[in-house]
Formats: structure tokens, C-alpha cells, sequence
């Protein structure tokens, strides 16, 4: 993982909680930070990281997905999908 690029998104950024299906897991971003990001938004491949660093030394709260499909929807959100990283890359922090 030593050259990933990556999203970081806070809670009050997703519409809805992350879900857990079967294997993957799922998010919605609201239409306004898909309109703040047009120059960087979620790509296939890409790892998304939804928390926020609270101390260097416990970074167990931070949720890293890597993105298998994303799937725009007609109200301008964006839904993402892919599988958990169990560990946070530090190169992302």
C-alpha cells in the first residue's frame, strides 16, 4: 500500500451510516461534498478513510474502505462500495 491515494471524509459528510453487505461495505456522500469535490471525487480503486485523527497513537477508530464501484445518484449524492482495510496505511496520515 505504499502508494495509495485516499479521501478522508468525516461522518457529517456521509447521508446515511456505512453498511455492512455480506462482504462489502457501502456509503452515500451528501450532493454537497460531491459539488465541493468535483476536481477529486471518489475513484474506483481509491481507498476512502471516514474518521477524523484524534491522536497519532490510536488510530483504531478510523475506517478504511477500498473502493470496488461507485454508482451516482439522480439527487447529485454519490454511493460508494468496497472492502474493509483492516489496517490504517501510514502514508495516509
Amino acid at each position: 500500500m505504499q502508494n495509495e491515494s485516499g479521501i478522508w471524509l468525516q461522518d457529517i459528510n456521509l447521508t446515511r451510516p456505512v453498511v455492512k453487505n455480506g462482504n462489502n461495505l457501502s456509503g452515500r456522500v451528501s450532493e454537497s461534498w460531491v459539488h465541493q469535490h468535483t476536481n477529486r471525487p471518489i475513484a474506483k480503486g481509491e481507498l476512502v478513510v471516514i474518521g477524523s485523527i484524534q491522536s497519532s497513537r490510536n488510530l483504531s477508530h478510523l475506517l478504511v474502505i477500498k473502493v470496488t464501484s461507485i454508482e451516482p445518484k439522480a439527487d447529485g449524492s454519490l454511493v460508494f462500495n468496497g472492502i474493509r482495510v483492516p489496517n490504517v496505511p501510514k502514508n495516509l496520515i
